[in-house]
């Protein structure tokens, strides 16, 4: 039997900030799916929610080399700061926490969209923004 269980984006951020190694994990992101605003009567009521296996990844730098044989690749400074080596903040914004994964090719994602009448979201979710490797967690 499938339990879900909901916690906060404090309690979410404290756990991926335990992760230390490159684990395989399952996650679900809900997304608003961006569209045209002018004349569209479903603008911001369209929601995608994914299904996928991912890898939690501390090691960027290591990755990298490996997947492009440049055993002198160095990241360079970008628009976050390291909390620990799966969570970045962002530098303009250190409040807004960011989840690093990485995905992988021919790899079975399953997406659903769901069509939100008159709902808010008014309770704490967590809303998922796919910025390249890098989720950001938004409650």
């Amino acid at each position: 039997m499938k339990v879900s269980t909901k916690i906060s984006k404090d309690q979410l951020t404290t756990l991926l900030m335990e992760v230390t190694k490159g684990e395989f994990v399952n996650i679900e992101t809900t997304t608003i799916v961006k569209m045209n605003k002018k004349g569209n009567p479903y603008y911001n009521q369209v929601f995608k929610t994914s299904n996928k296996n991912v890898r939690c990844l501390p090691d960027y730098e290591k990755r990298v080399q490996k997947k492009t044989d440049n055993s002198e690749f160095v990241s360079r400074p970008n628009w976050f700061t390291h909390d620990t080596d799966c969570v970045v903040s962002k530098n303009s914004d250190p409040s807004q926490k960011y989840f690093m994964y990485e995905t992988f090719e021919n790899q079975s994602v399953r997406n659903t969209y769901i069509k939100e009448y008159k709902r808010k979201l008014t309770t704490p979710s967590l809303l998922v923004d796919q910025i390249g490797l890098h989720t950001k967690l938004i409650v």
